[in-house]
């Protein structure tokens, strides 16, 4: 009777915490409990029974999490969670297996271990990249997400599961007991050790050699004022008369007049202006002209300009180009970069991947746009190249923005560069590489849509963006071989 009553207790109190512990609420301590009690909920069920019902409640758990932030169907939306819930069962299904095998403190990584494995997987081989990462629930304890300088996101989600893993081990081996002993003693040189070092790589920021100037202008209020919202409907071919598309070549002279206009405004004392994702819309024909307005406005003032940009061009396959062009103090094309990961159901045309680094006057910059973020590997090139600024152009919606921006930061940590991200309907954030948030401003918040930081041009060297995913493949290898090792014991 008592298990009668526990195993759904258990069972719904994991599935409420998983909805906690990431998503809209992202709660560490959450998350932790979480793996806790479904780890307590499996040791007393049989895996006929648990799977199906981790993978019901567990889904239902990310669909409250994640609630209003999957551009999908609900018809789509369910099986998709569902088959990621039935595969997070299974990697419970191995570990229990495994610690009522050898029930040691070593088979306690295979939880943690088939974590990494599916983190890894997704963000390499699906188009929602590293959503739904555990990782990201962490990135407000700074020293903890100091891991991801060394073992890249997974390492901060490995290390939280061990540690939900290796309390499940204590309580069902009896806190007295010496297998719960070396349990918890490992689990306390675990804690100390990861953040041992957040603290000390925190403590230890390198001095700042040269700072620059940096106005971000993010939102729609922009567009509204420049006229945009009009040209759009042009462009998209909207309503469209023969009276209006004859006026459309004045209608979008009289645009770009307009936005450089506001640009200047947004520009103080700004070494460089950084426009979020898509600020403005221009038909092919025309880019040639907004370019060249760029560069005379780069070159009459002294600054330099990232212009974010759609370009809508009929003859393609794809409706639109969704670009970034980098502009220098000179009037010079320092770069042009096409986004190179789409949102799933995106029309733009896809760039080749390879993102810009340049030196400029300021420093080495480099940049990618929105959701390129969300791809570890592809952002492993700035790493490598020694980016000291990246400007990274943004739009969100209002139920991701802080979301998206936590996985903007990450890859801060990870390649260690400043970030200096504008975005509209979104959360604008300058953050330095050790994922502190020098200036943030919310775009659903009162305060207007520029935002101007002096920002540190700085180059922290990591691990992870030297040696990649290796620390994720050692784990894939390690849960492997618990999985064909407990076979073959079985056999």
């Amino acid at each position: 009777m008592r298990h009668n009553i526990r195993r759904p207790a258990l069972a719904l109190s994991a599935a409420a915490l998983t909805a906690l512990g990431t998503g809209h609420v992202a709660s560490p301590l959450a998350a932790v409990l979480s793996v806790f009690i479904w780890l307590r909920f499996w040791n007393h069920t049989r895996w006929s029974l648990g799977l199906p019902v981790f993978t019901v409640l567990h889904g239902v758990a990310w669909e409250l999490a994640y609630l209003g932030t999957v551009p999908l169907p609900s018809m789509a939306r369910w099986p998709m969670f569902l088959g990621f819930s039935l595969v997070y069962g299974l990697v419970f299904l191995v570990h229990v297996s495994a610690m009522r095998r050898w029930n040691n403190v070593l088979a306690s990584v295979a939880l943690p271990c088939g974590f990494v494995i599916i983190e890894l997987m997704s963000a390499t081989f699906s188009p929602t990249g590293s959503w739904g990462s555990l990782s990201y629930t962490f990135l407000e304890w700074l020293p903890v997400a100091q891991i991801a300088s060394v073992l890249g996101w997974v390492g901060i989600t490995f290390f939280a599961v061990w540690v939900a893993a290796l309390a499940d081990f204590v309580v069902h081996n009896g806190i007295r007991t010496r297998s719960a002993i070396f349990g918890t003693a490992t689990a306390i040189v675990l804690i100390a050790t990861v953040t041992g070092f957040g603290y000390s790589r925190l403590a230890s920021r390198p001095t700042v050699q040269q700072e620059a100037r940096v106005a971000l202008m993010h939102g729609p209020t922009i567009q509204e004022n420049a006229g945009g919202e009009i040209l759009r409907a042009h462009y998209l071919g909207w309503g469209m008369d023969d009276t209006q598309r004859a006026q459309q070549p004045a209608l979008a002279a009289a645009y770009r007049q307009r936005m450089f206009e506001e640009t200047m405004n947004a520009r103080g004392d700004a070494d460089l202006i950084v426009w979020s994702e898509a600020l403005t819309w221009m038909c092919y024909d025309e880019e040639a002209l907004w370019i060249e307005e760029g560069q005379n406005f780069c070159r009459d003032n002294s600054v330099m300009l990232l212009m974010a940009v759609s370009v809508f061009d009929p003859t393609r396959e794809r409706l639109y180009l969704n670009k970034s062009i980098l502009i220098d103090a000179q009037g010079e094309i320092a770069w042009e970069f096409l986004k190179a990961r789409p949102v799933p159901g995106a029309w733009h045309v896809v760039g080749d991947g390879v993102l810009p680094a340049v030196d400029t006057e300021l420093g080495r910059i480099g940049g990618a746009i929105c959701y390129d973020m969300d791809f570890p590997s592809l952002l492993r090139q700035a790493g490598r190249s020694g980016t000291q600024l990246f400007l990274a152009p943004s739009s969100d919606d209002k139920a991701v923005r802080w979301m998206h921006v936590r996985m903007a930061i990450m890859r801060a940590i990870e390649q260690g560069f400043t970030l200096v991200r504008p975005t509209a309907f979104g959360v604008s954030v300058v953050g330095d590489p050790f994922g502190r948030r020098l200036v943030e401003k919310d775009a659903f918040a009162r305060g207007g849509f520029v935002m101007q930081a002096t920002v540190p041009m700085m180059s922290v060297s990591t691990v992870y963006s030297r040696v990649g995913d290796m620390f994720a493949w050692m784990c894939t290898v390690i849960f492997f071989a618990i999985v064909v090792t407990r076979m073959a014991r079985t056999r």
